[in-house]
């Protein structure tokens, strides 16, 4: 029990202290990723129940027999959406693929839709007869309809 068994020993706590610092930076890792998912769900969470906006127009046209539909929409809640990720809805049928033209307050360059400011969609090649209801469903969640 002399020297080999006192080098066997030293390599065996060798080899568990660097394990064990190991497992301990995978366990802190571990709990920030939780922390993130959380705090990711909580503002998500706080976005949608302070996202809101309301349909104010509507506007029907069928230029060479085909239909177009325009829709007007006021942000009216807390937080800015995303333009470009607003989904339609025509009775009830997602009809997001024929959406021609979005501009936010007339500026078709920008996809953030602010609070106050105003988002227009312009629908072309819509099966006629004009929808009953027109749909909008931000990427949060919010809806109006109109």
């Amino acid at each position: 029990m002399g020297l080999s068994t006192a080098a066997a020993f030293a390599i065996v706590m060798g080899f568990a202290i660097v394990a064990t610092g190991h497992l301990t930076q995978s366990s802190l890792r571990g709990q920030q990723e939780i922390a993130d998912a959380q705090r990711d769900q909580q503002e998500a969470s706080s976005a949608h129940a302070t996202g809101a906006f309301a349909v104010v127009q509507r506007n029907w046209t069928e230029p060479g027999g085909q239909g177009r539909l325009q829709v007007w929409a006021n942000n009216t809640g807390g937080v800015a959406f995303d333009a470009g990720k607003v989904d339609v809805l025509l009775d009830g049928v997602w009809r997001t693929d024929l959406v021609a033209a979005r501009d936010v307050d007339g500026d078709a360059a920008t996809s953030v839709w602010a609070p106050g400011e105003q988002l227009r969609l312009q629908l072309d090649d819509v099966p006629t007869p004009e929808p009953s209801r027109a749909w909008l469903v931000t990427d949060t969640g919010a809806a109006a309809v109109g």
